[in-house]
């Protein structure tokens, strides 16, 4: 995995589960998923500093990827309220 990818993929679940309120990856997937991003990653990253729940701090890139990962797995999402089917 790349860097950049390493570092969208830690983005991309944060946003899952720190706006959304949900999670696509258990506690200790996520956790070895981050550990090995900020093993890997610059200190200059993203990865770290702490998950934050302002909608506005990820990329359209990172909500886009992050909704269509969870349209995927069959949650369905309306207002930001995200309701399984």
């Amino acid at each position: 995995m790349l860097y950049e990818d390493l570092e969208k993929e830690v983005l991309i679940n944060r946003y899952i589960y720190y706006v959304l309120g949900t999670r696509i990856l258990s506690d200790t997937e996520y956790d070895c998923l981050e550990d090995k991003a900020r093993s890997i990653l610059p200190e200059e990253s993203v990865v770290h500093s702490v998950g934050s729940t302002n909608y506005w701090d990820y990329s359209d890139d990172i909500k886009i990827e992050a909704t269509y990962r969870l349209k995927e797995l069959g949650w369905k999402l309306k207002n930001e309220r995200i309701l399984y089917t």
